[in-house]
């Protein structure tokens, strides 16, 4: 048994450690280094694998004695930044769905609801437009507006859908159809009679107008900040 115990000692190369360390994501690397029992070797292969990760690990140790669970936070790289960091393992299944109900917060559950009552307007607008006949046009508003509306959920569920480019596009359509709704608002209340002005219509399309907002800004933020989203693979 002491035989076999020395030469599995010897087996522990520079380069089974490497292999070692290559695997392990940077918060656990830097635990067994604040933990001080490595072997010298060990150590200065460690060392030497968080520095190829972009890691000064004298900053990252200096820093963990003061606030060790905020140090591994800040060094733990998100799972969808992983193609960033080739030399960090996946902390657990990654999905490109939507995070889970337990980490729903109540932003999100407000935007799933905004969500829920533009899919219903668009469902409500297609049951006018084919009960009542009503031309292209109008047809054409209420495609773009499930569109607008397919932009917003792949925001929210974090999907790569399409490219960047196509709700730029969208956005930019949105937002001109909102100024020409304002610009007939701004022309009825300049021209028609008072009623007509203060009717429940006209209540109504401001109202649409106003909350056709939060839309574009769930698009802009999906085209334009979103990044993340469009660097990793597309979800197959």
């Amino acid at each position: 048994m002491a035989h076999r115990g020395k030469r599995d000692m010897l087996e522990i190369t520079r380069e089974s450690l490497q292999q070692r360390y290559a695997d392990l994501v940077d918060a656990e690397l830097l635990r067994r280094l604040r933990a001080d029992a490595l072997t010298d070797l060990a150590r200065e292969v460690a060392l030497a694998e968080l520095a190829q990760r972009g890691i000064s690990a004298e900053t990252a140790l200096a820093a963990a004695a003061v606030a060790e669970p905020a140090v591994d936070a800040e060094l733990d790289f998100p799972a969808d930044e992983f193609e960033r960091n080739p030399y960090q393992a996946p902390r657990g299944p990654v999905s490109a769905g939507a995070p889970s109900s337990a980490q729903q917060t109540p932003v999100d559950w407000i935007w799933w609801g905004y969500a829920v009552y533009i899919a219903a307007l668009v469902a409500l607008g297609v049951y006018r437009w084919v009960t009542l006949r009503q031309g292209l046009a109008m047809g054409g508003v209420l495609l773009v507006n499930a569109w607008a509306l397919a932009g917003l959920v792949g925001w929210r569920l974090r999907r790569r859908w399409l490219h960047s480019s196509v709700w730029a596009a969208c956005l930019a359509i949105n937002a001109a159809l909102g100024c020409i709704g304002a610009r007939e608002l701004a022309r009825v209340a300049a021209t028609a009679p008072p009623e007509l002005v203060y009717s429940t219509a006209t209540y109504q399309a401001v109202g649409n107008l106003l909350l056709g907002l939060p839309l574009l800004w769930g698009l802009f933020r999906y085209g334009f900040l979103s990044a993340p989203i469009w660097r990793r693979p597309a979800a197959a």
